[in-house]
Order: structure tokens, then sequence, then C-alpha cells
């Protein structure tokens, strides 16, 4: 929780000088903005390693194959990192290339969803 505080003072302190910066150079705003979501990237992949080891536990007590669980973090960091660029190159005025992103990260995200698609395929034919 506290890494929480931490990561929206951060993120408010960038917002309050991307916006004054944005007068006179909004090319250092953006380089700031970017710089910004790196750092916090960062510091939220420590986090991540509690999140996968609950979910390893859980797998493990379910006895289902990991193999079905990968697709999921992939898609989750696929939305994640879309996002992120899609929102920094609306800052920076480039609305078609955010659009552009966006797209790109939910047909990344389709494909990489394609292992479980064929997986339930598989369960359902076998039920037939």
């Amino acid at each position: 929780m506290e890494t929480v505080f931490q990561i929206t003072a951060v993120c408010l302190l960038v917002a309050v000088l991307a916006a004054l910066l944005k007068k006179n150079t909004p090319e250092l705003a953006l380089v700031l903005a970017a710089t910004a979501a790196v750092v916090v990237l960062l510091v939220l992949v420590n986090t991540l390693g509690e999140i996968i080891s609950f979910l390893q536990r859980l797998l493990d007590a379910g006895g289902l194959p990991q193999d079905l669980f990968v697709p999921l973090f992939k898609v989750s960091a696929i939305a994640l990192v879309s996002r992120i660029a899609g929102e920094l190159c609306r800052d920076a005025g480039e609305n078609a290339t955010a659009v552009l992103v966006d797209i790109s990260g939910a047909i990344g995200a389709v494909v990489v969803s394609l292992p479980l698609f064929e997986a339930v395929w598989e369960i359902l034919q076998s039920l037939i």
C-alpha cells in the first residue's frame, strides 16, 4: 500500500512538472512522462513477484496446467504496455498513433490468447 502512495505522489509531481514544461518545451514534457512511466513499471515489477507466487500456489492447489495461465500474464502485460504507450502518444498530440498502439495491443492480446481458445476448443470437442 505504501508503494501505491509513493507512485501516486511521483505521478502527481510529474504531471505538474509536465504541465509547466508543455508551455515552452512539449517534447521535454513527453520525455519526462515516458521516464516516469518506465520508473513506475520498474517499481511494480517487484510487486509482480508476489502476485505470481500467489497464482502459482493457486495453480498447484487446483492441479491446472501452468500453460493455461501464461497467456493471461501476457495479455495483462500487453494491456498495460499498450495503454501506457497509447496515452503517451495522446499526450504528444499523436491521436492516430495512439489508436494504432491500441489496435496493436488488442491484436497482440488475441494472438497470445490463441492457446487458451485452442484448449477450450479441445475440451468442447471431447464433450461431444
